[in-house]
């Protein structure tokens, strides 16, 4: 919208994402516990698959677990890291190593199948591979929950969207026990859905449903739009716009009290509804509105 005033102006159709990966700003990092009513609560159960399990089961292991999205928030999050905690009761301190591990992530339309293969979703990203050391100093209330401190920073993080669907944990332990043993993992049952698949074969075309899960605690990153102030052509008043014309419009991106324009990534940014890009190869960095802060043009 134009104001007929004045040259500064509020575009609702210039969206410039702060945060992940796109904006120098800072993102904006949280967590969240699923299942959420377990967030301050032991489960009710304990589990130690995939990452622990005797080698009289195997030598190795496929599991799969199921997380609806409704567990999530509403718009598209970057998840970043995954945590566990130990049961309180049947858990201990630990550290181990799981040699051979990889770990994905997949957005998944229904829920879980018998068949590993169609629960996979069209996005499935391998976030960790390799050899795992996990541990746990078995720190928090004596009667539970523990503290979220085995953890796993993923290689590779996940941009999930839970308008698109549930997410699946999937989990290919290769080398199967753990050097030494690790420990037993807090867990909730009686689940209204499948809340995990597994097999003692990593290799395995199906698993055997259950309605039990652990306990999860994920990091991610948010995007966050925010409605900026802008200048279509500085200096000029009224800032009138042929509609017609197909030359250069300069636009200026102005620096508030809270919002720092040049931290902005100028590839980024769309004009119109359209989402025209620059036509220049970068953006120029003055103060366009005179108020002592630099502005992006």
């Amino acid at each position: 919208m134009v104001t007929t005033g004045g040259v500064v102006v509020l575009l609702r159709l210039l969206r410039v994402v702060v945060g992940v990966t796109v904006v120098a700003s800072p993102s904006i990092a949280t967590t969240i516990v699923v299942p959420n009513a377990n967030s301050g609560i032991e489960g009710n159960r304990e589990n130690a698959f995939p990452f622990n399990f005797p080698s009289f089961f195997g030598d190795s292991m496929r599991y799969q677990q199921f997380h609806p999205a409704s567990a999530f928030p509403a718009q598209p999050i970057l998840i970043t890291s995954i945590a566990f905690r130990p049961d309180a009761v049947f858990g201990e301190a630990f550290a181990s190593t799981i040699t051979d591990i990889q770990i994905n992530l997949s957005t998944i339309s229904g829920f879980l199948s018998t068949n590993f293969a169609n629960n996979v979703g069209p996005d499935d990203t391998v976030i960790f591979s390799g050899a795992l050391a996990f541990s746990s100093a078995f720190t928090g209330p004596a009667g539970g929950p523990k503290d979220f401190d085995i953890l796993v920073d993923l290689t590779t993080p996940f941009f999930y969207n839970p308008a698109l669907g549930n997410l699946l944990l999937d989990v290919r332990n290769f080398s199967g026990e753990p050097t030494p043993p690790s420990t037993f993992f807090d867990a909730v049952s009686g689940l209204p859905y499948a809340g995990r698949i597994f097999a003692f074969d990593v290799g395995a075309t199906a698993g055997t449903p259950f309605t039990e899960a652990l306990v999860i605690r994920f990091g991610f990153t948010l995007e966050v739009a925010l409605e900026v102030a802008i200048d279509i052509k500085p200096g000029s008043d009224p800032n009138s716009i042929n509609c017609r014309h197909n030359g250069v419009i300069p636009v200026a991106i102005l620096t508030t009290s809270d919002f720092d324009a040049t931290t902005v990534d100028p590839s980024t940014v769309g004009f119109g509804p359209a989402a025209a890009m620059r036509t220049h190869r970068r953006a120029h960095i003055q103060d366009v509105d005179g108020d002592g802060d630099l502005d992006m043009v």
